[in-house]
């Protein structure tokens, strides 16, 4: 039975990483980097040698008690989002902890949890502010941390909707230590989806190469 499980996973893994080399390929062509004799070749490498994962470190006390500053997280590349349709398991949904490049830094990228996405309509808790509906390609983004002050929280209340496109991946595991690491509480469409990129993707030795790594730069 255990066998069999883990045949699923790795099957459900191939028709995923066939959908993701597909996404990337696409991107490459659409923004004019590919001849179209290059299209297959490049089709194949992604499948073959282009993980679905990157490993990345968390800064900063917004997504308590969720993640920690100085975490190693395993994350989820979402390639081109606008060009996913309903039901592919790499689409991001409310609920998700997403990193996306930072607002009030390009040179940034910070994580928060999907709130909403366009068609959601927005009410604020001051009586003051007009109800808005996020436009198409917009969503809305917060952080967990329920101690800060909306204005210390560095998310969609402090710099309104941004775009879709601004997000770059979905955190999948945390490793707080070597010892303590745990999945991350996505969205329950997504936590299904990403069982088999965990099961085939995440190495336990390449986990320690990037805490020894992290480690040595922070004390530098």
């Amino acid at each position: 039975m255990r066998q069999l499980w883990r045949l699923k996973l790795c099957w459900d893994y191939l028709g995923q990483k066939c959908d993701f080399a597909a996404l990337i390929t696409m991107q490459k062509r659409n923004a004019g980097q590919l001849l179209r004799g290059d299209v297959l070749n490049t089709y194949l490498k992604n499948a073959v040698a282009e993980k679905m994962t990157f490993f990345c470190q968390s800064k900063g006390s917004e997504m308590e008690p969720t993640i920690s500053a100085n975490e190693t997280l395993f994350v989820r590349k979402l390639p081109y989002l606008n060009a996913r349709v309903r039901g592919n398991p790499q689409n991001i949904h409310v609920g998700d902890v997403v990193v996306l490049k930072d607002p009030l830094n390009s040179n940034n990228y910070v994580v928060r949890r999907l709130a909403a996405v366009s068609g959601y309509e927005m009410v604020s808790n001051n009586k003051d502010d007009e109800p808005f509906v996020l436009k198409d390609g917009q969503c809305w983004v917060l952080s967990d941390n329920k101690n800060l002050k909306p204005e210390e929280s560095n998310d969609s209340r402090t710099y309104g909707p941004i775009s879709i496109n601004n997000i770059v991946g979905r955190v999948i595991y945390r490793f707080q230590t070597a010892k303590v690491h745990n999945v991350v509480v996505n969205s329950a469409y997504s936590l299904q989806n990403d069982r088999s990129v965990l099961f085939v993707e995440l190495d336990p030795a390449e986990v320690q190469l990037n805490n020894d790594k992290n480690s040595k730069d922070s004390q530098t």
